[in-house]
């Protein structure tokens, strides 16, 4: 396992797992109430095809998507759980250095060395080894040894 590139994987699915922590929940609810929502019957005039399974059907699709999201939420906490500790532990300096690099639009991530520049006014050969030091670190913080 290449650690180096598992924590460059690890970054940049980190804003994807808080925001499936924080959405999840209420998506659930939404699937639980449309799936207890009786629906109002139409009178347009328009034939009827009759489905005697259908609230079936409706509760059964309702079950299974709800715990699709209950193991996509349960996997992004424990996801969070592991990651955040070592996150939180960095400096300042390497978390702003590692979401320049990682965190950020693609846009960005081409200009990332140029911001990190600027931000400590240094080289660009220490900008990099600035960002190689400080994804070294979260590395062995996460994993405890690089490869």
């Amino acid at each position: 396992m290449n650690n180096i590139k598992e924590t460059i994987k690890a970054l940049c699915n980190y804003d994807s797992m808080k925001f499936i922590v924080a959405n999840t929940p209420r998506k659930i609810k939404e699937v639980e109430d449309a799936a207890a929502a009786v629906p109002s019957p139409l009178i347009d005039g328009m034939p009827k095809i009759h489905n005697n399974n259908a609230h079936e059907e409706k509760l059964l699709h309702a079950i299974e998507l709800t715990d699709v999201y209950a193991r996509r939420y349960y996997a992004a906490v424990k996801f969070i759980q592991w990651f955040e500790p070592a996150w939180l532990h960095l400096s300042d300096d390497e978390r702003f250095i590692l979401t320049e690099c990682y965190m950020t639009s693609e846009q960005e991530q081409c200009i990332a060395i140029y911001t990190i520049m600027d931000h400590f006014s240094i080289e660009r050969s220490s900008a990099y080894n600035k960002k190689n030091r400080a994804l070294q670190h979260l590395s062995v913080l996460l994993y405890g040894v690089t490869a």
